[in-house]
This record gives C-alpha cells, structure tokens and sequence, in this order.
C-alpha cells in the first residue's frame, strides 16, 4: 500500500489565500463584464430617451456587487488564517 501525499502544515494558509485571491479575482472579471455590458446598453437607452438616466446608472452599477461579494468570500478565508 502506498503513502497518499500529504500537504506540509505550513502551506495550508498560503493556499488559503490563494483561494481567496482567486475568489477576487472571478467576481473582479464578472463584474468587469456585466459593467460592460449594461453599459452599452445603458448608452443606447439613454441616446434614445435621456429621461431614463437614473435607471441606466442603477441598472449598470448593479454588476459591481459580485465584486463585494468576491471580497467578503476573501475576507472570510483570511480571517481565520492570519
């Protein structure tokens, strides 16, 4: 029977932080997209009917939010590691 691999102790928090970079980063890049996307539609939209401003920017500002939620799930990894 072979020995299974194990991780050394001392490179569990560097993973842990490499997970909660990671996290960041995924909300970073989606957000990126959405913002761009609502953006251009947002820019049509408004170019058409400039009384629909406020909505636009509401509207486009709402994919910001999976950025937050990258740095909260980062956060919560670091916390207990450090």
């Amino acid at each position: 029977m072979e020995a299974v691999p194990t991780i050394p102790p001392e490179l569990g928090p560097a993973l842990a932080v490499v997970g909660g970079a990671i996290a960041l980063a995924g909300g970073l890049a989606g957000s990126s997209v959405g913002v761009g996307i609502a953006g251009s539609a947002g820019a049509a939209t408004v170019s058409e009917d400039p009384k629909q401003f406020r909505n636009v920017l509401l509207l486009a500002s709402l994919p910001m939010t999976q950025t937050l939620y990258g740095l909260i799930t980062l956060l919560y990894i670091i916390t207990p590691v450090s």
